[in-house]
């Protein structure tokens, strides 16, 4: 059975050309014309990708990729905004609500492809991780997306999430920006080095007393210190 992708876009000749690109890789192609168009279509299935529009009747993008992140059966699928906010701040707005990759339009449908086929390797790649994370107060659950500290639940932005899993899952090692670029906004991203910095003080802060254990290694990048 082939793959499933939805596809989340109210103009119809790009989700043709969408279309015609993923079903080259081998998906089959599910389209949905708006927000809750999509809602309904994930209620029925889940996808193995999400592809998405910013600007989409009923309510954003934005809104419906956060949406998928925080349901856990959707949680994992690998969401790409195609959009044509191309401008810094509209790419840092995806990424931060969850998206794993952004692309551009117009766009090259042979990049297009080669980064859909990426996308999928990572996800492939990266295999299921454990359901549950413990390390001194902080206790992280993968199938539920939720994280407590000291028995309180710690409400994490979904970029925030996945750095703290790789963090966790990463314990006493030296991550380096890059690493940590790669494996939370992946490696076509365009997030910087201060996009990193300013999650890990989000993520420090939220976590209180714990976060501190979240130390910077000057000129490398970041670890999570044992003692």
């Amino acid at each position: 059975m082939k793959p499933r992708a939805l596809v989340v876009e109210d103009d119809r000749a790009t989700a043709e050309l969408l279309r015609e690109s993923l079903t080259a890789e081998g998906f089959g192609v599910v389209i949905a014309a708006g927000a809750d168009d999509a809602l309904q279509k994930l209620a029925e299935a889940t996808p193995a990708l999400i592809l998405l529009d910013i600007g989409l009747p009923g309510f954003s993008g934005l809104h419906l990729c956060r949406h998928i992140k925080q349901d856990r059966r959707t949680a994992r699928v690998p969401v790409v905004m195609v959009t044509s906010l191309g401008a810094e701040l509209d790419k840092v707005r995806g990424l931060d609500a969850g998206a794993d990759d952004y692309i551009v339009k117009p766009f090259s449908a042979r990049e297009f492809r080669a980064r859909i086929r990426a996308l999928m390797r990572r996800a492939v790649q990266g295999g299921e991780p454990e359901d549950v994370l413990e390390f001194k107060d902080i206790i992280l659950n993968n199938s539920t997306r939720t994280v407590q500290v000291s028995g309180k639940e710690v409400a994490l932005q979904p970029k925030e999430f996945q750095l703290l899993a790789l963090l966790l899952n990463s314990r006493g090692r030296v991550l380096t920006r890059q690493v940590i670029l790669e494996a939370v906004w992946g490696p076509t991203s365009i997030a910087t080095n201060h996009t990193i910095n300013v999650c890990v003080a989000n993520l420090r802060k939220k976590l209180g007393p714990p976060g501190r254990f979240i130390s910077p290694v000057t000129g490398l990048g970041y670890r999570l210190l044992q003692e």
